[in-house]
């Protein structure tokens, strides 16, 4: 298998080439189209002055659709020409994520939360998060689905397998997730499904819904028979007023609700047809694994699937739409009542639809998840599918990195922790990389329960819930210190762990806010705690103190270290894990190497 840098950089030929040829045919069309519509004008010119004006009139109409198919090809090409622009920039933004560049990728920023259990302290979301670095999502489903997935804990070992087998095979098709990504950029970013959503739920405005279509498409030709026969000056033209007026009475009565839903929906043709086409794609993928051919599943057969149905909506919201145009819609409801029969129509699809609609939109989102997982697995070769395990509680890696650390700067650690009960003590100097360690600990355990691959060479884990308390910040528009508010993290682990919770924590220098003596002697009581509830986790800590725990609780206690190492006047970290207590303390030596004392 090629490296992901090859295959983007070759794909990205591809798509340049095309673009190319595009641009090209779009501005060739262009230059006839206007050659076209010249002629035209020329033609009806001669067409006035010609003592034959009859050749001229023709030409001037095969002018006409001349440009008429003209200005189809030309939209049609530009679609294609624009598909294929930002085939291109999603080739050149992977090229730019495969070095690390990846801060132009939404961010997450909406889903910080300083209360979570977790997502805060491992930096979840936000600028250069692991959001960030993963996310590909291009609907709000997918959006909100990756979010869950990586905020919740997955216990399903069979899950977790499937999706990995699911990520493994879509991580392969690098073409196919980049049009996926493409066909979903195809629209306004001020589409919202949320109007949609609404729409399904509100009250059928009529009953009886296809006898009342039957006898609306019958009033329309009745009044399509009037018309005729009005312009032919067989009936007095009064009849036709008034035969108008009276449907524009029967719209009128039903004007507000009409309004209401034309405000819900909108423009939401647009959305409907990114969604359609987004199906579409899936349908005709043709993917293997279990996971995926579940879901296609559920987006039905290809004669009545989801893709079909959702676009037979769109064509109807795209005609419903054109009532905004007030002299056609005007015309239309006075002649045809067609905002009436298009509400018909309309509510006709969410009788049928409305228990699917939900279903679909949340499989596209787990697909459109899933393309983010397997672009982050491409674009990550190296990395190890973890095995997840039931029984006692295990993490057993081998070379575990973090994944937000390029591999030239990456130090990675072998690192296990088995059975419920178990703790390590993690003593270092500032800077010698605990925090970064339980981090990288708290990441890849949470990717591991999505299905995606974690920055080890082995990974081993049972699926459990995570809880830290690494970065605390107080709060003055709540009240809060410092020192309450770990407080308040600390006291969300006991009640998880007394409500009987199997859960594995992550604390990064607990107790920061008081005194040296009160910090040391609440720690002891606190792990003490911890073991008496049978949590598992790691402490990191500066007072070494705590390191003697593991003398007196030998059976749950280990002791593991990050050195520094001073030497010749100068400080080196290697930021490898060793077993043990640290040794060398950092702070004097900083503070007389900046010249603060």
């Amino acid at each position: 298998m090629e490296s992901p840098e090859k295959e983007y950089s070759s794909l990205l030929a591809t798509f340049e080439k095309d673009l190319s040829k595009f641009q090209k045919i779009c501005k060739s069309f262009a230059w006839i189209r206007l050659c076209a519509f010249l002629a035209m004008i020329v033609f009806i010119y001669f067409s006035l002055t010609s003592e034959v004006p009859i050749a001229f009139v023709i030409l001037a109409g095969l002018s006409l659709i001349a440009f008429i198919i003209l200005i189809y090809l030309h939209t049609t090409y530009s679609r294609k020409r624009d598909f294929n622009s930002r085939l291109v920039t999603l080739c050149i933004n992977e090229l730019k994520a495969l070095r690390y560049r990846f801060l132009d990728f939404p961010d997450g920023s909406e889903f910080i939360d300083g209360s979570h259990d977790f997502s805060s302290d491992i930096d979840l979301f936000g600028q250069g998060s692991a959001y960030q670095y993963i996310n590909r999502t291009v609907t709000d489903f997918g959006k909100h689905t990756l979010y869950d997935w990586l905020t919740t804990t997955n216990h399903d070992i069979n899950e977790i397998s499937s999706r990995q087998a699911s990520c493994q095979e879509l991580a392969a098709e690098a073409n196919w997730r980049l049009h996926f990504s493409a066909k979903g950029m195809d629209r306004d970013l001020d589409d919202s499904p949320e109007k949609l959503l609404d729409w399904i739920q509100l009250p059928d405005m009529f009953n009886n819904k296809p006898h009342l279509i039957k006898l609306l498409r019958g009033w329309q030709a009745l009044m399509l028979i009037l018309l005729g026969v009005g312009i032919a000056g067989w009936i007095d033209y009064h009849w036709l007023i008034l035969a108008g007026l009276i449907n524009l009475a029967i719209v009128g009565a039903y004007l507000k609700r009409i309004s209401k839903v034309s405000a819900l929906l909108g423009k939401a043709y647009g959305l409907l047809a990114n969604y359609s086409g987004l199906l579409s794609h899936i349908n005709h993928s043709g993917f293997k694994s279990e996971w995926m051919k579940q879901r296609i599943e559920l987006l039905g057969s290809r004669g009545g699937s989801a893709a079909i149905e959702i676009d037979k909506l769109r064509k109807t919201l795209q005609q419903f739409d054109s009532r905004n145009n007030l002299l056609i819609g005007f015309t239309r409801d006075a002649l045809f009542l067609t905002d009436l029969l298009l509400v018909l129509k309309m509510e006709s699809w969410r009788e049928q639809n409305k228990k699917n609609i939900s279903l679909w939109l949340n499989v596209l989102g787990e697909i459109d998840a899933m393309n983010s997982l397997a672009t982050y697995a491409c674009n990550n070769p190296s990395y190890t599918y973890p095995i997840a395990v039931s029984g006692d509680f295990t993490i057993d890696s081998r070379d575990l990195g973090h994944p937000l650390i390029s591999p030239e700067e990456r130090i990675c650690n072998d690192f296990s922790i088995q059975g419920w009960h178990s703790m390590v003590v993690l003593t270092g100097a500032n800077m010698a990389g605990k925090s970064t360690f339980l981090r990288t600990i708290g990441i890849n355990h949470i990717l591991a329960h999505t299905g995606a691959p974690v920055c080890a060479a082995e990974y081993k884990f049972k699926p459990t819930p995570l809880i830290t308390s690494i970065r605390t910040n107080d709060s003055l528009i709540k009240h809060e210190s410092y020192f309450y508010a770990e407080l308040k993290k600390l006291k969300r682990i006991i009640d998880a762990l007394e409500q009987g919770n199997e859960v594995f924590i992550l604390l990064d220098e607990v107790l920061k806010g008081t005194n040296s003596n009160d910090k040391l002697n609440g720690s002891i009581i606190l792990i003490k705690k911890l073991l008496q509830l049978q949590a598992s986790g790691i402490i990191a800590t500066h007072d070494i103190s705590l390191g003697e725990l593991e003398q007196v609780y030998p059976e749950n206690i280990s002791n593991y270290c990050f050195e520094a190492e001073i030497s010749n006047g100068q400080l080196t970290f290697d930021y490898k894990l060793k077993p043990g207590t640290a040794r060398n303390m950092t702070a004097i030596f900083l503070m007389k190497q900046m010249n603060i004392v």
